[in-house]
């Protein structure tokens, strides 16, 4: 009997070390190592995301789609209320809650509070600006959310790349294939 439980016990060290060795010199990732690398292949989608629609935002502002003014935003509001807004209207709209949304992803990402404090003083500036008169200060804070979400993306990369050199894996194809997610709008 000892004997057999010897053969068997062998035979599954011998299977541990084969599957081992099929496996290479990679480092198995945890159950913790999958939920980070998730979560971070979640932020640089998301930051690509983020900067491909302030790109979009910023070239509807350079063109004029988007309209600021002191009667502009008197009469967006207005027009709001009445239920019958224009282009420039719902552009705007769009704009606000990418804004709320990015500013909200970012603090999400944020470690610290340095950078928790940056993210929220440029919501207050960018949304102030909204309401602000100058298409300029408008593209300039849209401009700061594009830095802020690349920033997150850079620091969620950096972060796939450490676990994939620890882990002896890439982490980061993943997260850096492919483009932005395609926006479908609804009319």
């Amino acid at each position: 009997k000892a004997i057999v439980q010897m053969q068997i016990e062998g035979r599954k060290e011998l299977a541990a070390i084969a599957a081992a060795l099929k496996q290479g010199p990679n480092k198995p990732l945890t159950t913790q190592d999958i939920k980070m690398a998730n979560e971070l292949t979640a932020s640089v989608k998301d930051a690509n995301y983020g900067i491909s629609e302030a790109d979009r935002f910023i070239k509807m502002l350079d063109e004029g789609t988007i309209k600021f003014g002191a009667v502009e935003n008197l009469a967006s509001k207005a027009r709001g209320l009445a239920g019958s807004s224009n282009p420039s209207d719902v552009a705007k709209s769009d704009m606000e809650k990418w804004i709320t949304a990015s500013i909200n992803a970012v603090l999400n990402q944020a470690k610290g509070v340095q950078a928790k404090d940056d993210a929220e003083r440029a919501q207050r500036q960018i949304m102030e600006a909204l309401d602000k008169n100058d298409p300029k200060l408008v593209r300039n804070g849209v401009q700061r959310i594009k830095k802020l979400l690349e920033n997150t993306k850079d620091d969620a990369i950096s972060g796939l790349e450490l676990m994939s050199q620890e882990r002896q894996r890439d982490l980061t194809t993943r997260a850096t294939a492919g483009s932005a997610p395609k926006v479908i709008k609804l009319d």
